[in-house]
């Protein structure tokens, strides 16, 4: 383990896509009263990709993955846990007039979002 690296604190490092919604899983893991284990999960912000994950489990308990286990990574003992789907995002052009509250209006049609011409 690195020397930087205390023996209770456990990186969870790995794929980018995954970095958001593992801080609140192990966030609200390491609430939960069963789970103390003396354990601090971490997630790095940054991305190490999808192999970084596969060898952070080598060293700490959790790698993060962009994408579901191959045979070959199952054959080295490793297993999964599917927190959810990835993630689908996209770039908006400036004549749009769309933002993150207006997508959380439960997906349905939002009038006056596109530019003419394409409703």
């Amino acid at each position: 383990m690195p020397p930087s690296i205390k023996a209770d604190e456990q990186i969870v490092a790995g794929a980018g896509p995954s970095t958001e919604i593992c801080k609140l899983f192990f966030e609200k893991l390491n609430q939960l009263d069963k789970a103390k284990s003396g354990y601090n999960l971490a997630v790095k912000d940054s991305s190490v990709k999808h192999k970084g994950g596969i060898l952070n489990s080598e060293k700490f308990l959790f790698g993060r993955t962009g994408r579901p286990l191959a045979r070959k990574e199952k054959a080295l003992g490793k297993d999964q846990i599917f927190l959810a789907k990835g993630p689908i995002s996209f770039a908006k052009g400036l004549e749009v007039d769309l933002d993150q509250t207006d997508m959380s209006r439960s997906g349905k049609y939002i009038p006056g979002i596109l530019p003419r011409g394409m409703t």
